[in-house]
């Protein structure tokens, strides 16, 4: 495996064309993880619409257990609750165009992995409650 890596020309200047290096750390593994299983499928476009869970369970033959947006789990929001409290590593990958449209307003891309680092809950000035993560 070699050191480069693709860049895209955005607005006059040159960035990476997928993976980001994190501003706060500055660690490049996402991108030699990413480009690491490029390869292993051929190409950054054949891994596209990949599947989180593929990766991990590549490298690390980890259980996996995966949730589909939809089906409908009773106590879905406890079960991810408690898989952060224990330390495991929770993924969400976005891809359903209905999904997409709201979540690009935040600015969360689609085709991408994401990895969940936390939950909260939230009450309304009405009481209502909202779990999130």
């Amino acid at each position: 495996m070699d050191d480069k890596f693709p860049f895209v020309k955005n607005k006059e200047k040159e960035e990476l064309a997928f993976c980001q290096i994190n501003s706060k750390s500055n660690s490049i593994w996402p991108l030699i993880m990413e480009k690491a299983w490029a390869k292993i499928n051929n190409s950054y476009e054949d891994i596209i619409e990949g599947n989180v869970s593929d990766i991990f369970y590549f490298y690390t033959p980890c259980p996996i257990k995966i949730y589909h947006h939809d089906i409908k789990y009773n106590n879905l929001f406890e079960k991810i609750k408690n898989a952060i409290d224990n330390n495991f590593i929770v993924c969400i990958d976005i891809n359903s165009q209905k999904e997409n449209q709201l979540l690009h307003k935040l600015g969360v891309l689609s085709n991408h992995a994401y990895r969940i680092i936390g939950y909260g809950i939230l009450l309304d000035s009405n009481g209502s409650i909202y779990n999130f993560i």
